[in-house]
């Protein structure tokens, strides 16, 4: 708390101007003096539609309209039927959506009106390349006092790579995320898979491009982007870039008593870069600020009023996003089973 109150001090000369100039084009005004339908749907190419409509919820004095998707929250709330339209034609729900499609989700209730907002989806990333190099390997034993069978631990750390072509004329938004896979041909739950993948801490801070929806006024009090993963084609329109992840205590766990001895199995790192709409990351920068900005600290504080949610549904309350996910597989099992012999003729 001082540490906000010694940032605030230092900045109230500015609050004027930053109240007026910060973020305009991403936010519009909504209206929470009375209830609307609003909508939350994510468009994800290769899945169906998610699509939640509810009546508009205020937070408090923050006059910012929020949708929430955990059920748990609001138990006893009331959810609205809806309509999917693809390309102007209505679907059914279970619709799988393509490249290309113009989705549309409408909803109406005879006391809250109606309610529409759609997106278009983006063209898939083309020529992604990734490499991962692990540093700081270490592996180790761990035994039961006999009672059962011994595993092994591989711990590393490394640099990610992940090259991104821009396509020309365009401008094109993206969004990265990172995961662990186990491929197993494991066929029932009496059999269990020969490896276990907790992929640590995936740092995001230090990759420079995450951080340019920041303001220069954030940067100046040390914000960071605090693991945001989205970014766009402005520092590299038309060309290629390199993201540098840093991946810290990734730990694969191995089973040998349980790995497919056909060498079927397989162990390694899943990437996901999305193509996304320009409202999709319109909206990813409002969640951002909502949550890490230190505009939103001095909201908390009373000195400067918050910043209305970013929505692209016609009553203002709401968001429609679009992914169109690329799937990069970089498989470890090789780095596995070169340190495990490493370690075991010791």
């Amino acid at each position: 708390m001082e540490v906000l109150k010694h940032k605030i001090i230092n900045c109230l000369a500015l609050l004027p101007l930053l109240v007026l100039t910060a973020c305009n084009d991403l936010y519009i005004p909504a209206d929470t003096n009375e209830h609307t339908l609003a909508i939350l749907a994510k468009c994800v190419v290769g899945d169906t539609v998610f699509v939640k409509v509810r009546s508009t919820i205020s937070l408090d004095d923050k006059t910012i309209q929020s949708v929430s998707t955990d059920e748990s929250t609001y138990p006893t709330e009331k959810i609205y039927p809806y309509q999917l339209l693809v390309n102007g034609m209505p679907v059914p729900h279970d619709y799988i959506v393509q490249q290309g499609d113009e989705i549309k989700v409408t909803a109406h209730d005879d006391i809250l009106g109606s309610a529409y907002g759609s997106c278009t989806m983006p063209k898939p990333c083309h020529n992604v390349k990734a490499d991962f190099k692990p540093s700081l390997v270490m592996v180790d034993s761990i035994n039961y006092d006999g009672s059962r069978p011994t595993i092994y631990s591989v711990k590393f750390n490394g640099i990610l790579t992940v090259e991104v072509t821009d396509s020309p004329n365009q401008h094109d938004f993206y969004s990265f995320g990172l995961d662990s896979y186990v491929d197993s041909p494991v066929l029932n739950d009496y059999e269990l898979p020969g490896f276990n993948f907790y992929s640590g801490f995936v740092d995001l801070d230090n990759e420079p491009i995450f951080g340019e929806h920041i303001s220069e006024f954030e940067s100046a009090f040390g914000n960071r982007s605090s693991n945001f993963g989205c970014f766009t084609d402005r520092q590299f329109s038309g060309n290629s870039y390199k993201l540098h992840i840093q991946i810290e205590n990734a730990t694969i766990f191995v089973y040998p008593y349980n790995i497919d001895k056909k060498g079927k199995e397989d162990v390694g790192l899943s990437i996901n870069l999305s193509t996304i709409s320009p409202d999709t990351y319109k909206w990813n920068c409002f969640l951002w600020y909502s949550n890490y900005s230190l505009m939103y600290e001095m909201a908390d504080a009373g000195l400067a009023p918050y910043m209305p949610a970013f929505s692209n549904v016609s009553t203002g309350a709401g968001i429609v996003t679009a992914y169109t996910p690329t799937y990069i597989k970089i498989s470890l099992r090789d780095l596995v089973e070169e340190q495990l012999a490493k370690f075991l003729k010791k």
